[in-house]
């Protein structure tokens, strides 16, 4: 997080923070993710995209924790067992359909998890303000060592995206995905609070207090009883460096990939009848531990141009030498 605060970790149990061996022996990949469900977490795709076609299943998610490159016993910790993943996620350059279900080895408890917000995005008004959190490169160049939180506004389609302006993202960039984060000229010094390297599958999230009246039906559909937060999308893609300002940074909707999220919890919970409304498309692979999920969601990978990339940060000798190294370590390409 670029500027933010320390969290503390009490309020904040729903957070996970995902290290990701990689597959090709590169290291490891640092990332976020929002436990939704006793035994579902989402993220991002490209948090285990391995660069090569496939992807790095050796994952583990950690709670309840803060790390300087090492991990502090004892943790609620748990494996991952498999991934629901839409087959049209396209990775580098365009990040469409950026979403991870990541399903656990076994539940956790932690307690309540976030809520997701199948709507109401458009409700909360222009400059409403979102948070972010995660344990992502900071102003000063590398990981940070406790929980850190941002609180950005929420930036309109027609701010977000468009033609004519560097403070305009291509539309092929953010497809159907949310905006959020500061401009040039209103931060001081230009270095402006925001996601990094590091933040990726993190939550975008609202405090109940901070959610408008409209909302209140969507606080009773949760099935795990008082949910501490409403959970709006994930960290996936955006300018670096980050925090300067130009244009905000772009956010996965989990209300555009709905169907995907809730028919991955609905192979868990179809004997509890959630979602009958949603029709879930055929599972490819359904025995393999990557799940694919056609969704029909795809718009074709027109390159564009600017600087633009995932928000996951990779270390070649794993999380201990990236908080160390800070940014030389991924320069690679630009993602959170």
């Amino acid at each position: 997080m670029q500027d933010g605060v320390k969290l503390p970790i009490s309020g904040h149990h729903f957070f996970a923070s995902v290290f990701v061996e990689l597959a090709n022996g590169d290291g490891t990949a640092i990332c976020g993710a929002t436990l939704v469900h006793k035994r579902w977490a989402v993220s991002a795709a490209h948090c285990i995209d391995d660069g090569a076609g496939g992807y790095s299943t050796d994952v583990t998610l950690y709670f309840h924790h803060a790390h300087s490159g090492l991990i502090r016993a004892p943790v609620p910790w748990v494996r991952a067992k498999s991934f629901v993943v839409d087959t049209n996620y396209n990775g580098y350059p365009l990040y469409e359909n950026d979403v991870l279900m990541i399903y656990l080895e076994k539940e956790i408890d932690v307690g309540p998890p976030a809520q997701i917000a199948w709507s109401g995005w458009d409700d909360l008004g222009r400059g409403a303000m979102v948070r972010a959190m995660g344990y992502g490169v900071t102003e000063k160049g590398s990981l940070a060592s406790t929980l850190r939180g941002v609180s950005l506004p929420k930036i309109p389609r027609d701010e977000c995206v468009g033609v004519g302006s560097q403070n305009l993202w291509p539309s092929e960039n953010v497809g159907p995905d949310l905006c959020a984060g500061y401009r040039v000229n209103t931060c001081l010094n230009n270095r402006c609070p925001d996601v990094c390297k590091g933040d990726s599958g993190g939550p975008l999230y609202v405090w109940p207090r901070d959610v408008p009246a409209s909302h209140a039906p969507l606080w009773e559909r949760s099935a795990e009883g008082s949910s501490p937060v409403l959970l709006y999308g994930a960290v996936s893609r955006g300018e670096f460096p980050c925090g300067r300002g130009r244009r905000p940074s772009i956010f996965t909707s989990l209300a555009a990939h709905g169907q995907l999220v809730r028919c991955a919890i609905g192979l868990e919970e179809t004997r509890e009848g959630w979602w009958p409304d949603v029709e879930c498309p055929a599972i490819q692979d359904a025995g393999s531990v990557i799940v694919r999920v056609d969704t029909g969601s795809g718009r074709g990978g027109a390159d564009v141009g600017g600087v633009v990339g995932d928000f996951s940060v990779i270390g070649v000798l794993g999380a201990l030498v990236l908080a160390l190294c800070g940014l030389a370590m991924f320069l690679r390409r630009s993602k959170r």
